[in-house]
C-alpha cells in the first residue's frame, strides 16, 4: 500500500502505448496544454502460449468457462495466454482434452518477441482521483458441499462458499475475495463445529520495470506436480480436509509480496511471506486427527515405543503460529520447461515436539500427571529447500521430474527429541492421454530418504505411488475416474473412485468412495474403519 500511495500522490493519470506516433501525439497535446508530465521507454520481452486447436464440428459446439479468449481463424481454433506460465497452459490443455478434444488435434507454441512499451505520466488537470478510472467485476466465486457418510455412527457436513470482486484501472489490478467455510462431525463418541469467516485473495497488482509486483494476500504454487510437491510449500495447506481436497481447493493464500521478472524465455519469481497467517490444524475430536486416544496410537508411530495409556491422557498443544518466508524461483522454457528453486517455508504437516519433563518421565519409565499436564506441542516449523524440477511434452504424454534437498530438517528421534537431519526427495511422473473415452491418467512415484545415523521415531523412508484416471462420456458431461495412493514403507493404501456429472457449465454433482487399507498404525490403515461415501455439488458463478 505504500508503494500505491506514493505514486498515487505524485502523478494522477499514465498513458501507455504501443504506438511511438501516439505516444509523440500524446506528448504534443500535453505540452500545449501546460501539463507537466514525465515519460519513459521500457523494451520488454513478451512471451505468450498459443494453444492451437484443429477445427471440427464437435469443437464448434463446445461451451467454454474460465478461458480468457476462444476465437475461430480458418481451421483453427486458438486459445491465448499471457506470460509464460506452464502451469496454465498445462491446465487448459487438459480442460480440452476432458472435454473430447483428441490429443493429436492440440497444439502449443511459445512465441517471444521484443517489444518498446511507450509510457507518460502526467498530472490531472481536472485533479480527478485514481478510483474513477476504477472498473470491477465479480470474480469467479465457487460453492462446495459436501455430506461424508460410514454408517449409523458417524456423519460429516463440509460447505465452503468463496465470492468477491475484482478491480482493474490502468495502473493496476487486484482482487478481493471473502471465504466463508463450515465443517461439522459426528461419530459415536465426539461431535464439533467449526466455522471460519476471513479474507482468502486479497491483493493489489502493478507492472514495475520489465516485471509485476503483487502485495496482499496471494494463492500461487511451485513445481511441477499437481499434489506432493516439494516445492508447493508457498501456501498455507488446509488440512481440516485430509485427502478429501487437492489444488486449489486445498491450499489457502499468505500474505506475501511477489515479484515477477520476464526476460524472452527466462523467468524470474520471487517472494516475502510475512507470517501473518496460522497453519490449520484439525480438530482433536474429529476422526481424522492424528491421534487416536481411544485406542492409544499415532498414526504413522512406533506402537512399540510409546505406551497406549500415554497417548490417552497426554496433553496435546496445538502452535499453529508460521514464521516469515521467503523464495526465488528461476525459469527457462524452451522445449522443455526447467526451473531452479530455493525457498525457506513451513511443511505442510506440523512436527511432534515432546516437553522436556515428559520425555524425561518416559525414558525413566515414571510418567506422573505432572509430566502428562506439560504434554506436547504439534508446532510448524520452517525449512530451506533446494531443487531443480523439468516438465516435457513428447506427443500425447508429459514428463515431469522434481529433485530436492532439505539441509536442516527437525524430526522426532528414538529418544523423543528433536534432532536436525538432512533430506533428499526424488518424485517422477506425467500425464498420459489417451483416445479411448477422452481419458487421461496422472502418475507419480516418490521416494523421500533421511541422510542421517540417527535412529527415529518415525519412518526414515517414504515412498509413495500415486495415480489417477479419468474418463468423460456422454457429449463430456459425465466423467468417471480412479484415485489411488499407495505408501510402500507400511503397505497402507487410500482407494477413491468417483464419478462427476455436469449438470450444466456452471454446476457438477459428483459421488466418490474413499477407502482406507492397512495396519492401524500404518499411514493410511490408520483410518481402515473410516471408510465411507461423499456426496459433492460445486457450483461455479
Amino acid at each position: 500500500m505504500i508503494f500505491f500511495f506514493l505514486i498515487q500522490s505524485t502523478y494522477a493519470e499514465v498513458f501507455k502505448t504501443d504506438d511511438k506516433n501516439a505516444f509523440n501525439s500524446k506528448i504534443y497535446e500535453l505540452e500545449k496544454a501546460q501539463v507537466k508530465f514525465k515519460t519513459r521507454a521500457i523494451n520488454k520481452g513478451k512471451s505468450e502460449y498459443l494453444l492451437l486447436l484443429q477445427d471440427s464440428k464437435k469443437y464448434k459446439n463446445a461451451r467454454f468457462r474460465r478461458n480468457r479468449k476462444i476465437t475461430h481463424k480458418g481451421k483453427l481454433y486458438y486459445l491465448q495466454f499471457n506470460t509464460s506460465s506452464k502451469e496454465s497452459i498445462i491446465k487448459a490443455r487438459r480442460i480440452f482434452l476432458k472435454k473430447g478434444f483428441k490429443a493429436n488435434h492440440i497444439k502449443v507454441l511459445l512465441r517471444s518477441e521484443q517489444k518498446t512499451r511507450y509510457e507518460i505520466v502526467y498530472e490531472n488537470p481536472k485533479n480527478e482521483s485514481w478510483f474513477k478510472s476504477l472498473d470491477y467485476s465479480r470474480a469467479q466465486s465457487k460453492l462446495r458441499t459436501e455430506t461424508q457418510t460410514l454408517n449409523n455412527d458417524y456423519s460429516s457436513h463440509f460447505v465452503d462458499l468463496l465470492s468477491g470482486v475484482e478491480l482493474i484501472s490502468d495502473k493496476y489490478n487486484g482482487k478481493i475475495m471473502g471465504r466463508f467455510s463450515y465443517i461439522s462431525e459426528a461419530n459415536e463418541n465426539e461431535s464439533f463445529d467449526d466455522i471460519v469467516v476471513e479474507f482468502d485473495e486479497t491483493y493489489l497488482k502493478s507492472e514495475l520495470g520489465k516485471g509485476q509486483i503483487t502485495v496482499g494476500k496471494q494463492l500461487f504454487s511451485w513445481g511441477v506436480f499437481d499434489e506432493f510437491s516439494n516445492f508447493d510449500r508457498v501456501n498455507i495447506k488446509n488440512l481440516t480436509r485430509f485427502i478429501f481436497d487437492s489444488g486449489e481447493s486445498f491450499r489457502r493464500p499468505v500474505t506475501a509480496i511477489r515479484y515477477e521478472y520476464y526476460l524472452s524465455n527466462w523467468k524470474f519469481d520471487s517472494f516475502y511471506n510475512f507470517g501473518f497467517e496460522r497453519g490449520r490444524m484439525l480438530n482433536e475430536d474429529s476422526i481424522w486427527f492424528g491421534v487416536d486416544r481411544e485406542v492409544g496410537i499415532i498414526r504413522g508411530g512406533d506402537t512399540s515405543l510409546i505406551n497406549p495409556n500415554l497417548i490417552r491422557f497426554v496433553n496435546i498443544k496445538n502452535n499453529k503460529n508460521i514464521d516469515s518466508g521467503h523464495g526465488f524461483r528461476l525459469s527457462h522454457a524452451d522445449t522443455g520447461d526447467f526451473s531452479f528453486t530455493y525457498l525457506r517455508s513451513y511443511a505442510d504437516l506440523p512436527i511432534l515436539e515432546f516437553s522436556s519433563e515428559l520425555r524425561s518421565e518416559i525414558l525413566a519409565n515414571s510418567v506422573t500427571l505432572a509430566g502428562l499436564s506439560q504434554g506436547v506441542e504439534l508446532l510448524y516449523v520452517n525449512e530451506d529447500v533446494v531443487g531443480i524440477d523439468y516438465v516435457r511434452s513428447l506427443g500425447d504424454q508429459l514428463y515431469k521430474v522434481e529433485i530436492s534437498y532439505i539441509p536442516n530438517s527437525p524430526v522426532v528421534n528414538e529418544e523423543l527429541a528433536l534432532v536436525n537431519v538432512s533430506k533428499a526427495r526424488v518424485a517422477i511422473g506425467g500425464d498420459i492421454e489417451v483416445n479411448l473415452f477422452a481419458s487421461t491418467i496422472v502418475w507419480q512415484a516418490l521416494h523421500e530418504e533421511v541422510i542421517s545415523s540417527e535412529k527415529l521415531f518415525l519412518d526414515d523412508k517414504l515412498t509413495q505411488l500415486i495415480v489417477q484416471s479419468s474418463s468423460r462420456f456422454r457429449a463430456d458431461k459425465l466423467e468417471t475416474g480412479l484415485r489411488y495412493i499407495l505408501n510402500l514403507n507400511d503397505n497402507s493404501s487410500y482407494l477413491s473412485p468417483f464419478v462427476n456429472y455436469d449438470i450444466n457449465d456452471f454446476n457438477i454433482l459428483g459421488l466418490a468412495y474413499h477407502y482406507f487399507e492397512g495396519e492401524d498404525d500404518s499411514f493410511y490403515g490408520y483410518h481402515r474403519e473410516h471408510s465411507n461415501l461423499a456426496l459433492k455439488y460445486s457450483y461455479t458463478f
